[in-house]
């Protein structure tokens, strides 16, 4: 069916959670993407969530508690689904934006 469209008005993402930027591959059960880290962030971690029609990914980082420059910066990351990725969509954590393979 068609890919799902985010609905409801866009809210900040918690603390300490990053939205992913796009899918960078897709193989089997590995599913690669970037996410948008903050220039200080560090202890990058994927996060995915696996439904039956959809799967959920993002980030968490650790923030600086320093002065840092606000700069976006791509960090890939790698998971491992339960099952093949098949048709389900790729949803974005954060916003619930539909992720194509180069798709930001």
């Amino acid at each position: 069916g068609a890919v799902p469209e985010p609905s409801g008005a866009p809210r900040p993402a918690p603390d300490g959670v990053v939205g992913a930027q796009d899918l960078q591959a897709v193989e089997g059960t590995r599913l690669t993407y970037r996410l948008g880290v903050g220039a200080c962030d560090t202890d990058i971690t994927p996060l995915v969530q696996e439904r039956e029609d959809v799967v959920v990914v993002g980030g968490g980082v650790t923030r600086a508690s320093g002065v840092c420059t606000d700069q976006l910066q791509l960090a890939p990351v790698t998971v491992t689904l339960k099952a093949p990725l098949g048709a389900r969509a790729v949803l974005d954590v954060v916003t619930g934006a539909p992720l194509r393979i180069g798709s930001r």
